[in-house]
């Protein structure tokens, strides 16, 4: 079966289309409610810090799982190029919207994608695509099947790239 077919079918998927409509439905408190929350906050600026350290020159970077872009801004305004992925439409708009604010939209691309489907990049980007990648807070929990995620990782990131996962 093709990759963007195989997508397709997970995308049908009862659990795909309920996580789907649980971010999307978060996306317009996420930042209020969840993102700011005292703990969350100071993870998120441990997980920032470990991010900038680890991709200190300006690259092409993947992130997987976005949400409304906690870790994407502060590597957008590093000099870095992102691509996001990220199941929730929404999320992804956030996210473009901020980038936009803070001038640095140029360098930041956005698909509305699981992490299972992220073979269907290979057609788009060609193997050895970024020079990075990361995913933070469960984008990669909520995936029933890994095997997915690191073959096209394999794929589409350089030899030894780093790849940097919160779970």
């Amino acid at each position: 079966m093709a990759a963007t077919q195989a997508g397709t079918d997970r995308a049908k998927n009862p659990y795909r289309r309920w996580l789907t409509a649980e971010f999307d439905g978060l996306a317009s408190i996420y930042d209020e409610q969840i993102a700011n929350n005292r703990i969350n906050r100071l993870l998120r600026e441990r997980s920032s810090r470990l991010l900038a350290e680890s991709f200190r020159l300006p690259c092409h970077l993947l992130e997987i799982g976005c949400g409304t872009g906690m870790e994407t801004i502060p590597l957008l305004e590093m000099g870095h190029e992102v691509l996001c992925v990220d199941i929730s439409e929404r999320m992804l708009e956030i996210v473009r919207a901020k980038a936009i604010a803070l001038g640095v939209g140029e360098r930041l691309r956005t698909r509305k994608l699981a992490a299972s489907d992220l073979s269907a990049l290979e057609a788009e980007h060609g193997l050895d695509a970024f020079e990075g990648g990361y995913s933070t807070y469960g984008a990669l929990n909520c995936e029933p099947d890994l095997r997915l995620v690191s073959s096209a990782l394999g794929a589409l990131l350089r030899p030894r790239a780093r790849f940097l996962a919160g779970v």
